[in-house]
């Protein structure tokens, strides 16, 4: 197998592959159960029943995290498809334009031979690596119920928000991720960028009470980003467009697969703040869905290359 798909874990999905055909033979029990149904008395009926709900519920519990994991991979491989589908493309493009020139009269006898057999060997090679990509692509989609299942984002995991005590040292609740402090990088995922002033507008945090002992919940929009490792990065939004990319320059900067130099960026306007794609290659995706541009709602998922972040109002 080629070095780029073998670094990809398919562990999961042989995992889930056992656990759809413990779900189809449920599945199947099920429905044979509603044919006789009559035979049996209703108390019997709904004891078998609900066993086997159970089962299949239990089922749906185990794979969960397996789905996860998988949909990671499957990130990786989706990239490693489109770099095979690009390389393929180039390669008949060279070749025809050795026959091309070869008609021309540029390359003829050895030369041109020499020039085919390099072409069509490269052309050979790119075919093989997109067919290889392809077999494992089909095993992912048998592991799940259907492909689009298996290209959504898992389900975000939202921190608490912090909790700011007016008039005593400001420090987040237990269990909360603060967003670094001004001036400081982020440096979660390279190069980090300073944390931006306190927004203002229309997403403002309200005006803390003028009285020195009252606790109150600081409503300021962020995007949470989640990490491979289960923690929470935070990075409070403000009247400035908010780029998220793998180039340095991004005040987001995400260094992983599948994510182009610059993809996304997240802006306030009239309604409130919208995502919107940067021609990405690999697109931005909302709560599962690709799209161009979305405004953005309290609790939406926002999938960028591997990279999940959350978005909240407050």
């Amino acid at each position: 197998m080629i070095e780029e798909l073998q670094q990809i874990d398919t562990s999961a999905i042989e995992e889930l592959r056992k656990i759809k055909q413990d779900q189809e033979v449920l599945r199947d029990w099920l429905g044979k159960m509603e044919a006789k149904k009559g035979n049996v008395a209703d108390a019997v009926f709904a004891r078998v029943r609900k066993d086997y709900e159970g089962r299949n519920a239990a089922l749906e519990e185990k794979a969960r995290p397996l789905k996860d994991r998988a949909r990671g991979e499957y990130a990786k491989l989706r990239a490693s498809i489109d770099r095979f589908e690009k390389a393929l493309e180039l390669a008949k493009l060279d070749k025809e334009e050795l026959e091309f020139r070869h008609e021309i009269g540029e390359f003829q006898g050895k030369e041109f031979e020499e020039r085919l057999k390099a072409g069509e060997q490269r052309l050979t090679q790119c075919q093989a690596e997109r067919a290889e990509a392809d077999q494992l692509k089909q095993r992912f989609i048998e592991a799940f119920h259907s492909e689009e299942d298996l290209a959504l984002p898992p389900p975000p995991v939202v921190p608490k928000p912090a909790v700011a005590a007016v008039g005593a040292a400001s420090r987040p609740a237990s269990g909360a991720v603060s967003a670094p402090p001004e001036g400081e990088p982020t440096g979660q995922f390279g190069e980090g960028v300073p944390s931006p002033a306190a927004p203002k507008g229309p997403h403002a945090a309200p005006p803390a009470p003028a009285r020195g002992d009252a606790t109150i919940v600081i409503a300021k929009p962020r995007l949470v980003a989640q990490m491979d490792d289960g923690s929470a990065v935070e990075y409070p939004l403000d009247l400035q467009v908010m780029s998220i990319g793998r180039a340095p320059d991004n005040r987001i900067r995400v260094q992983k697969d599948a994510v182009s130099r610059k993809h996304a960026e997240i802006a306030l306007g009239p309604k409130g703040y919208s995502v919107r794609d940067l021609k990405s290659e690999n697109g931005t995706y909302v709560n599962g869905k690709r799209v161009t541009e979305r405004l953005l709602a309290d609790g939406d998922a926002i999938q960028i290359g591997s990279q999940k972040f959350v978005f909240r109002e407050g």
